[in-house]
């Protein structure tokens, strides 16, 4: 700015909806080191000197509250992993799958591609027994698995989302939470797909996500929030999506035990848990 004459800085000022107020803020700069300010340019710099000290102070308060926030986070994942040793019943539900699995391998069943026979067999989802004379299935394929991908990856998504909602609701609430999102889920891949065997966790997983993004939509905790639900809505969405382009893929499974979950955590949500603190709960249990 400095080699630019008083005329041309002042034509500047008049012209300072066409510039930055730091363009301004400069040219006045100048001007008041040469000792050429007039009053009104004078007042013009005091109000822009005004809105740049506030705009600072606002930008340290932000910078200030990201990183109280980005702590708050970091606490809240560390937590999250390490009150895990406190889940009882997410070990036993991963237990029972992998020992129903290993029974099935030595009973002949293929471990990559089961007939739908075995399945049938060994308790699968199927509409015309299902939804007629043997409901039990509904109960019975989520403790079912296709093969060795299906259960590693079933079991891996249900260690990092069960122990949150185990210690959140107390056991007996996730055991019937678990039963009745994967029950949803077998009425809806029944109803859907019809005369198609369909076993997995992976719909009572979904019923998990669906009943903690409920939980958390009712809750107060803002932290949890920003941590937990864009990983939710991400990880469903992305799934969802993945189910459509590809086949073998019980997409209404997911979405049945997705809608759910959430219907339960809203029920949970604004009556049970309403004046419970998710990392109350979490924090109760690291202390244990």
């Amino acid at each position: 700015m400095s080699p630019k004459s008083s005329a041309e800085l002042e034509q500047i000022i008049s012209l300072r909806g066409q510039y930055t107020d730091d363009a301004v803020l400069a040219c006045l700069w100048v001007l008041k080191q040469r000792n050429e300010l007039s009053t009104s340019n004078l007042e013009l710099l005091e109000q822009l000197e005004s809105k740049s000290e506030q705009e600072q102070k606002r930008t340290v308060a932000k910078e200030k509250r990201k990183k109280r926030e980005a702590k708050e986070v970091a606490k809240l994942y560390f937590d999250f992993f390490t009150f895990r040793a406190h889940s009882r019943i997410v070990p036993g539900i991963i237990y029972a799958n992998t020992i129903i699995y290993v029974a099935m391998l030595i009973a002949g069943i293929h471990p990559m591609e089961p007939s739908p026979y075995d399945l049938l067999l060994w308790g699968g989802n199927l509409t015309e027994l299902s939804l007629g004379y043997q409901p039990w299935r509904l109960v019975t394929h989520i403790f079912l698995h296709g093969s060795v991908i299906h259960i590693l990856m079933n079991m891996a998504i249900l260690a990092y989302i069960g122990p949150m909602v185990e210690v959140t609701l107390g056991r007996k609430w996730f055991i019937l939470a678990y039963l009745i999102t994967g029950i949803g889920a077998g009425i809806a891949s029944a109803a859907w797909n019809v005369n198609l065997v369909s076993v997995g966790a992976s719909g009572s997983i979904f019923g998990l996500f669906g009943l903690t993004l409920s939980i958390l939509i009712t809750s107060n905790e803002q932290g949890l929030k920003r941590a937990f639900i864009p990983n939710i809505l991400w990880f469903v969405g992305y799934n969802i999506v993945f189910g459509l382009t590809r086949t073998g893929i019980d997409n209404a499974a997911h979405i049945g035990g997705l809608i759910t979950g959430m219907m339960l955590g809203f029920i949970l949500g604004l009556s049970t848990l309403k004046n419970i603190s998710i990392l109350e709960r979490v924090t109760q249990a690291n202390r244990r």
